[in-house]
């Protein structure tokens, strides 16, 4: 059981009081580096293993394994330690932590004790048996892991109710504003349709659509790159993720259109070079959007 000695600190004791042998050594030569509520923690977890070695066994056997080196009645200690952490009704997330504690306490008193001079003349032989240890334990897993299922793509019927809400003049737009409308439907197709992450969108110059002729018409792309402009007006100046994110990101014929339109029709004069203007207005002109307006829902702000 884990007991706190008075300038010392936490340490496992036996049914008579007794520190356990190798648990002391183990805290004091490893745990000590550890925070106290984290020592406590592996401390708990060992206690649990040197309760299930006793468990029909002598009391000290543990400790007795250990300081022979008898690898062959540890493994299987631990074996039959993990058969009953696993045959249980309801496996609980500690029985994971508990496994891994025990399996590198053994592994570190073992190390420790591959070093002394007596261990010396085998230790060859511990050494592959460690190996032998770490190659039995240690991708062993108590609870098998749950793989999360990820939606890759959004459905079809999904899709089109969004386009829908988000389409300049439907009647499920919840935007009143013809103006705010063409706005949300342009951030919306930069970021579903083009990927861009918001800071990447709101840099977006005015001028962002490039294009050149070729045998089949026009082709159209963007760049995402870097905002160098020192005079931004907004509070938290939005920028790319990383300089790896800098990239070219084609661009359709119908979507450009979408984006002239708003360009042309929707964003009005401004004295910002931005694309995506906001409605609030700063020394009577307006402002761009902002990160802050975005992450509040707020594409009128």
């Amino acid at each position: 059981m884990l007991r706190k000695i008075p300038h010392f600190g936490h340490v496992l004791v036996d049914n008579l009081s007794l520190p356990r042998y190798w648990a002391t050594a183990w805290t004091l030569l490893i745990g000590g580096s550890l925070a106290e509520s984290t020592l406590k923690k592996k401390l708990t977890h060992i206690e649990a293993f040197y309760q299930h070695a006793e468990d029909g066994h002598e009391p000290g056997s543990l400790d007795d394994a250990l300081g022979r080196q008898d690898i062959s009645t540890v493994e299987g200690l631990l074996e039959s330690y993990f058969v009953t952490l696993r045959n249980v009704p309801q496996i609980r997330s500690s029985a994971e932590e508990r496994w891994r504690d025990a399996v590198a306490f053994v592994r570190e008193v073992s190390e420790r004790l591959t070093r002394t001079p007596e261990m010396s003349a085998r230790l060859a032989d511990v050494t592959l048996r460690l190996e032998r240890l770490d190659r039995l334990y240690g991708q062993l897993r108590i609870a098998k892991r749950t793989n999360v299922h990820f939606a890759r793509a959004l459905p079809a019927a999904v899709l089109s109710e969004l386009l829908e809400s988000v389409l300049p003049g439907s009647s499920s737009n919840p935007f009143k504003s013809e103006v705010t409308q063409w706005r949300g439907y342009c951030a919306f197709l930069l970021l579903l349709h083009l990927g861009l992450r918001r800071g990447e969108a709101l840099i977006l110059r005015a001028d962002f659509l490039k294009w050149e002729r070729t045998a089949t018409g026009r082709q159209y792309w963007l760049n995402v790159q870097t905002n160098d402009s020192e005079d931004d007006p907004r509070y938290s100046t939005p920028s790319i993720k990383t300089v790896t994110s800098i990239r070219q990101i084609p661009v359709s014929g119908i979507i450009a259109d979408a984006f002239y339109a708003y360009l042309d029709n929707y964003r009005g004069e401004q004295n910002h070079p931005y694309f995506l203007s906001s409605m609030k207005r700063l020394c009577c002109t307006n402002r761009p959007c902002s990160g802050r307006a975005w992450a509040r829902g707020k594409l009128t702000a």
